[in-house]
């Protein structure tokens, strides 16, 4: 038999091992995070609420709207299968129903201002951000079966609701966990490393 025929044919078995690795994966909950929001590996939703809560971290669609179409062109998020045509992503809820949020040169949460976290008025490259604002307002209250969303991980530079604004609850996946995270792997090869030089 000819050898590049047999090898074709392992190549296409490995890809159908790994999409049915990766369909189950998806199935049972897992997904991979890419971004620099929170630390990149695999996550995997634990639960689904009925009522999301302050400190929930969370799997969640980006609402469809102007901000969320200009980081999508811009490549700050990927596209996928949300109704704004993103790939979900992982958010810490900073704010529920009735909170009142203040977004000035920081992140402020009835009155309490999370920390590290600043409002960008441009990006890396130097492009324009413009900071979400309802009726025109940086002070607002979340709405009913709304939240609002950042990266406790990645406060300052995070892409989040200090610019596309609150998420409905219906846009949320469910409450995620780290699963295995890509730093954790590197410090096992270090420590593996470490052994076999000894």
């Amino acid at each position: 038999m000819n050898p590049a025929f047999i090898t074709l044919r392992i190549l296409g078995w490995i890809m159908i091992t790994l999409f049915s690795l990766s369909f189950t994966a998806y199935a049972y909950g897992y997904r991979l995070n890419t971004s620099s929001s929170f630390p990149p590996g695999v996550y995997v939703i634990d639960s689904i609420k009925a009522e999301y809560q302050t400190n929930d971290l969370v799997l969640l669609c980006p609402p469809d709207n102007h901000s969320v179409r200009i980081a999508l062109v811009r490549g700050y998020i990927g596209s996928g299968q949300c109704k704004s045509q993103t790939t979900p992503m992982i958010k810490r809820i900073a704010a529920t129903y009735g909170d009142n949020v203040v977004l000035d040169s920081t992140i402020t949460v009835n009155g309490h201002e999370l920390p590290y976290t600043t409002i960008q008025s441009h990006d890396s490259r130097q492009r324009p951000l413009t900071p979400f604002a309802l009726n025109g307002n940086r002070q607002f209250r979340i709405p009913y079966q709304h939240v609002f969303v950042y990266s406790d991980y990645a406060p300052s530079n995070s892409f989040d609701s200090r610019y596309f604004g609150f998420v409905p609850v219906e846009n949320i996946q469910g409450t995620v966990k780290p699963a295995l995270l890509f730093a954790d792997i590197q410090a096992f090869i270090e420590v593996v490393n470490l052994g076999l030089d000894s």
